[in-house]
């Protein structure tokens, strides 16, 4: 990594490092947009593309259970880190 970058990021995660809940509501907000996206569609058989086209059926449903499978994640870890993660 060139070291303009490393020296750019090492503000960051170390204020992140010493702040972990703000990590962790970042990623729990992000992970509650993605279970509500995974719900919608799973409820409605339809679901947006990431370029604005639209999607029914089973593509919907795999998007769908994509979108919960990465929200799941997203809150637990922000529930993580929010909980107990913290130094």
């Amino acid at each position: 990594m060139p070291s303009f970058a490393r020296r750019w990021s090492d503000g960051p995660n170390k204020w992140l490092a010493d702040n972990p809940r703000v990590l962790g509501a970042g990623a729990l907000v992000l992970g509650l947009i993605l279970v509500g996206l995974g719900v919608s569609a799973l409820l409605t058989g339809q679901a947006r593309t990431k370029y604005g086209g639209q999607v029914e059926g089973g593509q919907a449903k795999v998007l769908a259970i994509a979108w919960l499978g990465f929200g799941i994640v997203c809150v637990a870890f922000g529930l993580f880190k929010i909980v107990g993660g913290g130094p």
